[in-house]
C-alpha cells in the first residue's frame, strides 16, 4: 500500500482539490438559495392567508356593526315617533277638557 499523505502536491493536485471545493460549495450556496425562496414563498403565503382572514373577519364585523346601528337608528326613530305621539295624545286631551269646559 502506498502512503498518498507522503506525496508532495502537485499544482494538478491543487487545482482538482480546489474545483470539487468549489464545486460543492456552488451545490450548497445553490441548496441554500432554493431553501429561502421556498422559505420566504411560504411566509409570505402565510401571511396573506393571515390577512385574509383577518380582513374577511373584520368584513364580517363592519358588516354587524352597520346592521346594529341601522336597527338602533329604526329603533330610536320609533322612540322618538311614540313620544311625539304621546305628547299630540296629550295636547288633544287637554283641547278636549277646554272645550268640554267651555259647553
Amino acid at each position: 500500500m502506498k502512503d498518498n499523505d507522503s506525496k508532495p502536491l502537485t499544482k494538478k493536485d491543487l487545482i482538482e482539490a480546489l474545483g470539487f471545493l468549489e464545486q460543492r460549495l456552488d451545490a450548497r450556496i445553490t441548496g441554500l438559495d432554493e431553501g429561502l425562496r421556498e422559505y420566504v414563498h411560504d411566509t409570505e403565503t402565510r401571511i396573506l392567508k393571515a390577512f385574509h382572514v383577518f380582513s374577511t373577519t373584520n368584513e364580517l364585523r363592519l358588516g354587524q356593526i352597520e346592521e346594529s346601528g341601522a336597527a338602533a337608528a329604526k329603533r330610536l326613530a320609533i322612540v322618538e315617533a311614540a313620544g311625539r305621539l304621546a305628547e299630540l295624545e296629550l295636547r288633544v286631551a287637554e283641547i278636549e277638557k277646554k272645550l268640554v269646559r267651555r259647553q
